[in-house]
């Protein structure tokens, strides 16, 4: 078995390592599936517009790099922190 360097694991050391592994409120996520958590609900984005949403990523890293979707209530890179209520309804 390999031995790998920080911020790599598997067989081959061949992906990346989400930071802090999430911190225990979100999931680790390939970077193919990032795309669809992008704010699909903005009308300001012109490749969200009539039709359906979907999202083609084939680069070099579609299966290596890794970063974490964090639960609705957390947010930075590793999901660590916890975000404030905001808006006119704080409830929702």
């Amino acid at each position: 078995e390999c031995a790998c360097f920080d911020g790599y694991e598997g067989k081959a050391c061949q992906r990346t390592t989400c930071p802090n592994d999430c911190s225990g409120h979100g999931t680790c996520e390939y970077i193919q599936d990032l795309a669809f958590s992008a704010d699909w609900n903005s009308d300001q984005l012109e490749y969200f517009k009539g039709g359906q949403l979907t999202f083609d990523y084939n680069n070099w890293d579609t299966r290596k790099t890794r970063g974490c979707v964090c639960d609705a209530t957390y947010g930075d890179i590793d999901c660590s922190k916890r975000m404030c209520p905001y808006g006119n309804d704080v409830l929702s």
